[in-house]
């Protein structure tokens, strides 16, 4: 893992308040109240507790972005020293790294992701949606398209 690549939590990757879970869960993990759950559906990866400012800063990885501009950001946001946050959270982002819980932004398994929502998820044209009728599609080129109410 360097600090100079973009980096980004997998597509798939959920961040939930740990207040969020059934109660029968939340009595099977050691969680403080304003601790974060990260646990990636349909893995064998093990589940992960944070606490808050971590999930935070785990935010900014939504979509790619360096570590060293996600401490940044982060440590600007806060009014905090990013040397510390950096000293602090770097054990912890590579962990979550060797774990694939946080990933190079241009690792076959996004783009794998990617293209496996993107195919499962895409509306086909003349589709309904919630009262909307799609008259065409986004296309992999980025091309809008129209959608009538």
């Amino acid at each position: 893992m360097q600090m100079t690549e973009p980096m980004m939590l997998p597509v798939d990757l959920l961040l939930m308040p740990i207040e969020d879970l059934p109660e029968h869960v939340r009595q099977q993990v050691q969680a403080d109240e304003g601790d974060y759950a990260l646990t990636r559906p349909n893995s064998r990866t093990p589940s992960r507790i944070v606490d808050a400012a971590a999930a935070d800063l785990l935010k900014e990885f939504r979509t790619p972005i360096t570590i060293i501009e996600a401490v940044i950001r982060y440590s600007r946001e806060r009014k905090v020293d990013p040397e510390r946050i950096l000293e602090e959270a770097f054990p912890m982002l590579e962990k979550l790294a060797g774990s694939r819980l946080l990933v190079p932004s241009t690792s076959e398994e996004v783009c794998r992701r990617l293209r496996f929502l993107r195919d499962s998820w895409s509306l086909k044209f003349s589709a309904a949606f919630n009262l909307w009728m799609i008259r065409s599609c986004i296309n992999c080129e980025g091309k809008m398209g129209n959608m009538l109410r």
